[in-house]
């Protein structure tokens, strides 16, 4: 019940959601793409202070001491 799919939202928009979230999350697949990309919105999370949960990728792993890396 405290989870809400919103859709697509204009990047305008995202402070005032991102100011009400508990926790923000970064889903990945783990696939190829996973082990290249850097993921723009984690660094938009890291800029928020909130607990951050991510996938393990090789993004992320710098960061493990200030985020929770999920084993799954």
């Amino acid at each position: 019940s405290n989870v809400h799919f919103l859709g697509r939202k204009d990047q305008e928009e995202l402070p005032k959601y991102m100011k009400v979230f508990s926790v923000c999350i970064n889903p990945f697949r783990a696939t190829k793409l996973t082990k290249n990309v850097s993921p723009l919105k984690f660094y938009e999370y890291m800029a928020t202070g909130k607990p951050i949960v991510s996938v393990d990728m090789p993004a992320v792993r710098e960061y493990k001491d200030d985020i929770y890396i999920a084993k799954d």
